[in-house]
C-alpha cells in the first residue's frame, strides 16, 4: 500500500483522486491550497467550488497541511502553473529523501520558460541551499543534487539543466553567471568529483534525492471522475520509476502507458493548449472541419518541432500526450482552452471569458507567450502560437488572425 497525496484541489485533482480511490490498495489524501478551503471541502463532502455533483469518500483525507506531504511516499502534483513555483516554495521544507513527484500540471513557466517539472525542481533545489536541505529519515537534513543529461552549456538557458527530470537539480537563474556543466554527465554527482570546483548548491550530504516525473495525455476531469476509460503516459528518466508509477495508478478505468521522453511528454501537454485556443477560434468565427482539420495537423507539426529542439523525441508527440491530448482538447466541448478561443472568435473579451470560468483555469492563456520565449530561445518558428499571442495579448481581430496565417509564405509541408 503506497500513501499518496495529490496537492491540487482544483477539478483534475479531484478527478485523480477520486480515480486512485476507486483502483483502491491506497492511503490517499487531497491536498488543498489552504486550511480554509479544506475545511470548506470536508464541511460539503464534496469540491463544489471547482467540482461539484462528485461525492468525495470518507477515506480520501482533505487537509491543508503543509506537513502532510512528508508523510507521503508519492506525491501528485495538479497545482495549476502560475502557482506551483510558490506552493513548492511553502511544500519543499517538508519534504524527505526517497519520495516519488508526478507532475499533472500542463504548462510552461512565464519569464523562465522552464517546463512544470524545472519548476518543481529549481524550488527543491532553492529549499535544500536556503534551508540546510530537506528532512532525511535520520532528521539530520541534507540533499545530494544530481545533473541530468545536459544539451547545452549556455548559462543563460534554464531548460537545458533538466534534459529530463529524475533527480532535483538546481536552477541556473537567468542572472547567474554559473556556468552549467559539461555535456553528456548523466548522473554525475558533483559531490563526489575529485577534481571538479564544487559549486555552493554541491556541498549538502550525499545519498539523498527525488525522482519528478510527468503524467499527461488525453483526459476531461470529468470523465476520469466518472470512470470512463482514459489512457495517459507517465514519464520519468528512471524507466523503473515510471513502471512503479504505472502499476500503482493503473486501474479498470485509468490505463498508463510508460514512456522515459519527459521533455516530449510534458512539452505535448502544455503547447497542444495553445492550439485549443486557435482551434476554439475557428469555430468561433464560423469555420468548419477543414479549417480544423487544418489548424490540428500544422498544430502538432510546430509542437513537434519545438519539442524535438528541446531534447524530446518525435515519436512521443505522435502518441497519446501528443497528437491524443491535442485531439482531444481541440474537438472536445469540455476543454477549457477551446472555450476560450471560441469566446474570443465571437467576440468576447479575455478578461471577461476568463472570469466567467468560475475560478478555473485555461492554461494555454498563460502557455502561450511562454512557448514562444522558449521557441525564439531555439530558433523555432510556430506561427499559429504567434497569432494567438496577438489575439490574446494584443487585441488582434481573429478573422485578421487567420488571414494572416493563410498568406504566409509557401513552402513545403515537412
Amino acid at each position: 500500500m503506497s500513501r499518496i497525496i495529490v496537492l491540487g484541489s482544483g477539478a483534475w485533482g479531484t478527478a485523480l483522486a477520486l480515480s486512485l480511490h476507486r483502483r483502491g490498495g491506497h492511503q490517499l489524501s487531497l491536498w488543498a491550497h489552504s486550511p480554509q478551503f479544506a475545511q470548506e471541502i470536508i464541511d460539503a463532502g464534496e469540491n463544489k467550488l471547482f467540482f461539484p455533483g462528485f461525492p468525495l469518500p470518507p477515506e480520501i483525507v482533505i487537509t491543508g497541511d503543509n506537513a502532510a506531504v512528508h508523510d507521503a511516499d508519492i506525491i501528485l502534483s495538479v497545482v495549476p502553473s502560475e502557482f506551483l513555483r510558490s506552493t513548492f516554495a511553502r511544500l519543499g521544507p517538508h519534504l524527505r529523501p526517497g519520495q516519488i513527484i508526478v507532475s499533472a500540471t500542463k504548462g510552461v513557466e512565464n519569464h523562465s520558460f522552464l517546463r512544470m517539472t524545472q519548476v518543481i525542481a529549481s524550488c527543491l533545489a532553492e529549499s535544500a541551499e536556503g534551508d540546510g536541505g530537506f528532512e532525511s529519515a535520520e532528521g539530520d537534513g541534507g540533499f545530494n543534487p544530481r545533473v541530468s543529461p545536459i544539451a547545452s552549456t549556455r548559462a543563460l538557458a534554464p531548460e537545458a539543466l533538466y534534459q529530463g527530470t529524475t533527480s532535483v537539480v538546481p536552477q541556473a537563474h537567468q542572472n547567474d553567471s554559473r556556468a552549467l556543466a559539461p555535456e553528456g554527465l548523466k548522473g554525475h554527482d558533483f559531490s563526489r568529483a575529485a577534481n571538479a570546483a564544487k559549486p555552493a548548491w554541491a556541498s549538502a550530504p550525499e545519498g539523498f534525492s527525488l525522482q519528478i516525473g510527468a503524467l499527461s495525455g488525453p483526459s476531461f476531469a470529468l470523465e476520469v471522475a466518472q470512470g470512463q476509460p482514459t489512457a495517459l503516459t507517465v514519464a520519468f528518466d528512471d524507466p523503473a520509476i515510471a513502471a512503479r508509477i504505472q502499476t500503482e495508478f493503473s486501474s479498470e478505468t485509468l490505463r498508463l502507458y510508460t514512456s522515459t521522453d519527459v521533455i516530449g511528454v510534458e512539452l505535448g501537454g502544455a503547447l497542444k493548449n495553445v492550439i485549443a485556443i486557435a482551434a476554439g477560434v475557428a469555430a468561433g468565427v464560423g469555420l468548419g472541419y477543414n479549417s480544423a482539420a487544418a489548424l490540428m495537423t500544422r498544430g502538432i507539426a510546430e509542437i513537434t518541432r519545438l519539442a524535438v529542439a528541446c531534447g524530446g523525441r518525435r515519436e512521443t508527440l505522435a502518441g497519446l500526450s501528443g497528437v491524443g491530448d491535442l485531439v482531444l482538447t481541440c474537438t472536445g466541448s469540455l476543454s477549457r482552452n477551446r472555450t476560450v478561443g471560441q469566446e474570443l472568435g465571437q467576440g468576447r473579451k479575455l478578461p471577461e471569458i476568463l472570469a466567467s470560468l468560475g475560478g478555473k483555469v485555461a492554461e494555454g492563456v498563460l502557455t502561450t507567450r511562454a512557448a514562444l520565449g522558449l521557441a525564439r530561445r531555439h530558433g523555432i518558428e510556430m506561427p499559429i502560437a504567434e497569432q494567438m499571442e496577438q489575439i490574446l495579448n494584443e487585441g488582434k481581430d481573429p478573422r485578421e488572425a487567420i488571414k494572416a496565417l493563410m498568406l504566409r509564405p509557401a513552402r513545403d509541408e515537412h
